[in-house]
């Protein structure tokens, strides 16, 4: 019985099962992924497992199994142990789509037209065949015919061919088929004519022995000198005999050396590729999973150890994009410490270098930071559960905390003493007063009522406000515990806080009635009530005096000066934290949809939206208004960019995100979790753009002129053209366009000389900007155009259409003087230094001043987009299927240097100097070495990147995506080499793994420090 291993699709599972039982049926064990993977272990290390025990392995073929990954994966696994592997044709497929280890082997046809029980029969044949057996009896019965048709004895077998035979014959009792009864003739002949040949050797040697004696007992006297003579000559034979028969061995042992010596090599080798095997193997399986944990919740920290394992077992383009993407969305780590429960608040004191946190195992602690380290100043337990509230009076002289019991606190925020205590003493329905804890003044038993929020009224006074889960809200002296006023609400707050000047006290309960009291006043209103209660809330900036609500059903913006709300957004998840941003003119909502909103608070328009993979809890915004943080249950801190959305850190927690903040003057983010994880992430290292510019559509080309003195962009149907300053590019304003065209434009191109501006639209308009005189002129056009460019010298204005003809007009005149065809499908035109070049289907041809013909190459694509160096000495075309090439020109001949996937292309643009490629995709910028086409840089954004262009100094590049306009400074952004790419991931990690996190990914393997400059926990 044979050990099967089933690969197959998915789609193909009811097919497969009919094939394992009738399988089962024959009396062979089947491994099968349904059945043999246990729960809870590592289903890939499963499958490798179940190949490697198996004797055989089927791969049942079809459109689905010869597309999937998982399959390519299996079949290359088994292909590596070398098991015998059964193609099984289940849907008919080309066989050039199927894996060089399929297409090469015979397949059997088990198709849903084809006999089951004929293919079954052949699957078994072929499982059970043994093809050594087989050729060893066709040999043995080709000889022993050969031997029966001519009886000559020389074809008998003899030596190492007879006993061979005879052990064939001796073990041949299981084998089928078995041996024929001429082969068995043949074999009892052979034995029988070498037992002959012996026979008849030994009685050669005695004849010739009686013979010797007669001779020396007939002739000893009279033939003595014969006798020696003969014996000489006897013993000369002898000896060169004996010397062939040495030499004959010299030559044997020297072939059987040779044989030995090859045999060695030959296994040296095969050790040798099995190690190598063995170590590519393990290196795609490293990169499998990293890319497995990247699409995980909260396991960038995994994927990105697990690409570095890969990078340094065997180094690949997968494992490489990865690292890419994983050191893009890392922030660098500051440092790590915890506490031991979940942190329920964290405030900073006035001066920004001291932090405290509150935590669910009932500890105060204070953090402080000197220069680029964080020490511990203290941590204060109240000897209570759940420290629920903490705030920081307004000067920074006291802290005061609220815990699980009713327990409120002051402390001193230099030591953590405890200055006084505070207990709502009473019975637990009806008038309650304030004891202080520490003086015995009340002998009442407390309420142990938790604490809800605490927040200290910024007045002379600061009087201690105390919302408790009762909805009491008494105001007190912190020193005295002098009530003030006592507020009361009827449903338990879930939220509640005070604006900024402490005028107002906004409660938002779990009935879903907002209560907003004016404590100057003394007047209470209820301006809005949600469905299901009130999740969250936050105060827009003085003077604003707005707070924004939110519950299970809509976000209501308030103001309270005038007692009103001013609008209301339905939503359709509830909101689980609001933030405003400084200047107050946009807010932030994170909801249980995973998502984070951007809304304008004077209108209440959504600006933004991202996403998260998990309910969103926590929401803050920078100081400077640049940044907004985000955490939830999907165990990641997320840094986005206010203005544009795009995702800028994504930083992996040990648990759900809790509380989050700025610090060290927004170069640093906090972030807590669910477990008392507290860690502290440098973010200053992200790549920021110089400047911005924003429009109200699409921004969809933006190029420098050559001479760096203008830019041009375009959005839908109209054309700006500025002039950029580097030394106050935040100040560049977009003013009015100076084209407006009757549909979205396609291109746009600069001449070589930057006095003129080309367009070409959707509608086939062609029009000529003369940049100095701010003259337009039309292009009349009869074909449909592809794409438009300038001759290297300037002179003329160049168009491709459809028929594959090259149009060129005088870029003065506009008058058409030439045109030249043969360029069929041509769609893609760029100029720069002394060439054109023109892109059609599968071919890329070069110019020069537009008419004499320079190299042309063939090559697979349709150029759908092309870009020159400045000097002309390299090119890059791009294909719509994702593909762009990289050539490097001499003067005369046109050499392909690099070919880069990095999805589909959108913009192209070479640095002034030829380094650097920008290339831009649908949702990054990569910077390329154009000497190998290697990734050096990218720059997230938040969608489809349409258009790159660089400065004329280099200094700049200019990206258009989505509506923006962004400047990025080239000596800001970090260009990684690939040799350096495992340093620099090192260097955006907090640890290695734990050896119980490797021993669960790498069963077996010793331990290794995979960066060796960071920790190993424990």
């Amino acid at each position: 019985m044979a050990k099967l291993f089933v690969s197959y699709s998915r789609r193909d599972s009811a097919a497969a099962r009919k094939l394992i039982e009738a399988f089962r049926s024959i009396e062979q064990e089947v491994w099968v992924d349904w059945e043999s993977i246990p729960p809870a272990v590592d289903w890939l290390e499963q499958i490798f497992r179940g190949i490697e025990e198996s004797d055989a392995f089927l791969f049942m073929i079809s459109p689905d199994s010869i597309a999937s990954e998982v399959c390519k994966v299996e079949i290359n696994r088994a292909a590596q142990n070398n098991k015998r592997i059964i193609p099984i044709v289940l849907r008919d497929v080309k066989p050039s789509d199927a894996p060089e280890n399929i297409r090469k082997l015979n397949w059997t046809f088990l198709r849903e037209s084809d006999n089951f029980e004929e293919g079954l029969a052949k699957v078994k044949t072929a499982i059970e065949l043994d093809l050594d057996w087989l050729e060893e009896h066709r040999r043995l019965q080709v000889r022993s015919l050969e031997w029966h048709r001519k009886k000559d004895p020389s074809l008998l077998l003899r030596g190492r061919d007879l006993r061979n035979a005879r052990h064939m014959l001796a073990t041949a009792t299981s084998k089928d088929p078995i041996p024929t009864d001429l082969q068995k003739t043949y074999i009892l002949y052979s034995a029988r004519n070498e037992r002959n040949r012996t026979i008849a050797w030994i009685a050669t040697g005695i004849a010739l022995i009686i013979m010797a004696v007669l001779s020396y007992t007939t002739f000893q006297q009279s033939v003595r000198a014969a006798r020696n003579e003969k014996v000489a000559v006897a013993n000369a034979e002898l000896a060169e005999e004996k010397r062939q028969e040495a030499e004959a061995a010299r030559v044997e042992e020297e072939k059987q050396r040779q044989a030995a010596e090859e045999a060695r090599e030959q296994e040296a080798l095969q050790r040798e590729r099995a190690v190598q095997n063995e170590i590519a193997a393990e290196a795609q399986r490293s990169a499998a999973r990293a890319q497995i944990y990247l699409n995980r919740p909260g396991e960038l920290y995994t994927s990105t150890l697990l690409a570095i394992d890969s990078m340094r077992r065997l180094p690949s383009d997968e494992a490489e994009e990865i690292l890419r993407r994983n050191i893009m969305l890392l922030p660098t780590p500051v440092t790590q410490f915890k506490q031991a429960g979940k942190i329920n608040a964290l405030v900073f004191n006035p001066q920004g270098d001291t932090f405290f946190t509150a935590s669910a195992d009932g500890t105060t602690c204070a953090w402080e930071i000197e220069e680029e380290t964080v020490n511990e100043r203290f941590c204060t337990p109240t000897g209570q559960p759940g420290v629920n509230a903490l705030a920081l009076n307004p000067d920074g002289s006291s802290l005061v905390t609220g815990d699980q019991t009713g327990l409120v606190q002051v402390l001193d925020p230099a030591t953590g003493e405890v200055l006084h205590a505070f207990q709502r003493v009473g019975p637990a329905s009806g008038q309650t007063e304030i004891a202080d804890v520490e003086n015995g003044v009340s002998e009442q038993q407390p309420t142990g009522m938790p604490v809800r929020t605490i927040n200290i009224r910024p007045t002379r006074e600061r009087k201690l406000v105390v919302t408790y889960d009762d909805g009491q809200t008494p105001i007190f002296d912190p020193i005295t515990g002098k009530l003030s006023a006592r507020i009361s609400s009827v449903s338990r707050p879930y939220v509640s806080g005070l604006s900024p000047n402490g005028a107002w006290l906004v409660t938002g309960s779990e009935n879903g009635r907002v209560s907003i009291l004016n404590l100057t006043e003394n007047t209470r209103f209820s301006p809005t009530t949600h469905r299901g209660g009130v999740l969250a809330m936050a105060f827009s900036p003085l003077p604003a005096n707005n707070v924004a609500t939110a519950g299970n059903d809509t976000i209501a913006m308030i103001n309270m000066s005038i007692e009103k709300e001013l609008y209301r957004i339905p939503i359709q998840s509830p909101v689980r934290d609001i933030a405003f941003s400084p200047d107050g003119s946009w807010f932030v909502t994170g909801s249980d949809d995973h998502r984070i909103r951007v809304w304008e608070t004077l209108t209440g328009n959504e600006r933004l939206g991202m996403s998260q993979d998990g309910i969103v809890t926590e929401v803050v915004v920078s100081s400077d208004g640049k940044w907004i943080a985000s955490t939830g249950d999907d165990r990641t801190a997320r840094v986005w960019n206010a203005v544009t959305g795009a995702e800028i850190f994504q930083i992996p927690l040990k648990a759900s995100g809790a509380r989050l903040s700025f610090a060290n003057e927004d170069t640093w983010l906090i972030s807590t979790d669910a477990s008392g994880n507290i860690a502290i992430w440098d973010i200053s290292g992200v790549t920021l753009p110089q400047a911005s510019l924003s429009f109200d559509a699409i921004v969809d080309h933006v190029q420098y002129s050559p001479s760096g003195e203008w830019l041009a962009l375009s959005s839908r149907d109209k054309v700006w053209v500025l002039k950029p300053d580097p030394e106050s590019l935040s100040q560049l304003q977009a003013g009015q366009p100076v084209l407006d065209f009757n549909a979205n434009i396609t291109k746009l191109v600069f001449s070589p000389d930057a006095s003129a501006l080309g367009v070409l639209t959707e509608e086939n308009e062609v029009a000529l900007y003369h940049v100095a005189a701010r003259a337009r002129q039309e292009v009349a056009v009869e074909t449909k155009i592809q794409s438009i460019a300038f001759s290297p010298d300037s002179q003329q204005f160049i168009a491709s259409d459809l028929d594959g003809t090259i149009q060129a007009w005088d870029a003065g005149s506009g008058v058409l003087f030439s045109e030249a065809g043969d360029f069929p499908q041509g769609t893609s035109l760029a100029s720069a230094g002394e060439v054109l070049a023109v892109g059609s289907q599968d071919k890329l041809t070069l110019l020069s001043d537009g008419n004499g013909a320079l190299p042309t190459i063939e090559f697979r694509g349709d150029n759908a987009l092309l870009a020159v160096s400045p000097d002309g000495s390299w090119i890059a075309s791009s294909s719509s299927a994702g593909e762009t090439t990289i050539f490097q020109y001499d003067g005369s001949q046109l050499t392909r240097v690099a070919s880069v996937s990095k999805g589909q292309v959108t913009s192209l643009a070479f640095h002034p100097d030829g380094t650097l490629l920008a290339m831009g995709t649908a949702r990054n910028v990569y910077l390329l070495d154009t000497k190998d086409g290697k990734e050096l840089a990218r720059i997230p954004h938040l969608s489809t990147v349409n258009g790159v262009s660089f400065s004329a100094d280099g200094s700049y590049l200019a990206t258009a995506s989505s509506q923006t306009l962004q400047f990025w400074e080239l000596s800001q952004i970090q260009q990684i080499t690939s040799n350096d790419l495992i340093p620099a991931t090192c260097s955006h990690l907090f640890e290695n793994f734990s050896t119980a996190q490797w021993g669960a990914l790498f069963a077996g393997e010793e331990y290794q420090t995979l960066c060796e400059s960071l920790p190993v926990p424990e």
